[in-house]
C-alpha cells in the first residue's frame, strides 16, 4: 500500500519530441497525461489542437480529436477533459497537452494524418 502511494505522488515524465510523434509516443503521453491530471484533485485535462503549415482540412482536426477522444475514454472512461481548436502552427501539427492548468507537453502530428493512422487497433 505504501508503494501505491508513493506512486500515486511522483509526477510521471512527458516524452518530448520536436519530430512528429508516433503511435506509441501519442499513447504513452496521453496515459501519462490521464495519471498525473488524475492526480489534482478537481482538474480537467485540456487539449488544444493545431493544424500544421499546409493543412487546410478541418476535418482532419475532428479526426485527431475523434482519436484522442476514443483513446482517453479507452483508458478511463469518466475522465474529465476538454479539447478545443486553435491557431494554426507555424511547422507540423500539433495538439499541446495541459494539466493541471500547465503546459504539459506537446505531440507533433505528421502532415495530413490523425495522429492514429500507424496505430489502428
Amino acid at each position: 500500500m505504501t508503494t501505491t502511494n508513493l506512486f500515486a505522488q511522483q509526477k510521471t515524465n512527458f516524452k518530448t519530441v520536436s519530430s512528429a510523434s508516433t503511435c506509441e509516443t501519442v499513447k504513452y503521453n496521453l496515459d501519462y497525461a490521464v495519471i498525473n491530471n488524475n492526480k489534482i484533485e478537481g482538474a480537467t485535462l485540456l487539449l488544444i489542437f493545431r493544424l500544421g503549415k499546409g493543412e487546410s482540412s478541418t476535418k482532419l482536426t475532428k479526426l485527431r480529436m475523434i482519436g484522442f477522444e476514443s483513446y482517453i475514454k479507452l483508458r478511463d472512461p469518466n475522465h474529465k477533459y476538454i479539447m478545443a481548436e486553435s491557431a494554426r502552427n507555424e511547422g507540423l501539427g500539433k495538439i499541446e497537452i495541459y494539466v493541471g492548468g500547465k503546459l504539459e507537453g506537446e505531440l507533433f502530428m505528421k502532415k495530413n494524418k490523425s495522429g492514429w493512422d500507424s496505430c489502428i487497433e
